[in-house]
């Protein structure tokens, strides 16, 4: 039983030990992107009844592709098999910042949010269910979506 436990705490060890990398991976690409493509999207992510979803959630902007009239979200992922998905987590007023490359979303202009809470993924939806898409102006360096309800 002892070295079942060993081996789970080892393990779990080991998986944050990756996201903490894959985390400063990302933030040091932040700090090589040319100024002219750099672009800071803030929000604060609050629950249905107006209360902030608290510190740790993880949101992750995908570009956002219409094809053959469906919505696909793109996913890029680098060496390592690291996604290369602009992200960070909420601060304990449910607030984030992502500091982006706007060539992220060149090809179609347009991205969304997801954000993962409780082991369960969340897009930015308007009440009816249909996804919601972002478009930053061209020459647009900060974009604050204000406060967004996870349903």
């Amino acid at each position: 039983m002892n070295k079942k436990l060993l081996i789970s705490a080892i393990l779990l060890f080991f998986i944050i030990s990756l996201g903490i990398t894959a985390q400063k991976e990302k933030e040091k690409e932040a700090d090589k992107i040319p100024e002219e493509y750099k672009v800071a999207i803030t929000g604060r992510l609050l629950w249905e009844n107006k209360s902030p979803v608290g510190e740790g959630a993880y949101v992750e902007l995908s570009e956002v592709i219409e094809k053959e009239g469906k919505i696909i979200t793109r996913f890029k992922v680098g060496d390592g098999g690291i996604a290369l998905n602009p992200s960070t987590r909420t601060d304990e007023t449910g607030k984030f910042t992502i500091v982006a490359d706007r060539r992220f979303w060149e090809e179609s202009g347009q991205f969304t949010l997801s954000v993962l809470l409780g082991g369960k993924e969340h897009y930015l939806q308007s009440s009816k269910d249909i996804p919601l898409v972002i478009v930053v102006k061209e020459r647009a360096r900060e974009v604050d979506l204000g406060d967004i309800i996870v349903h």
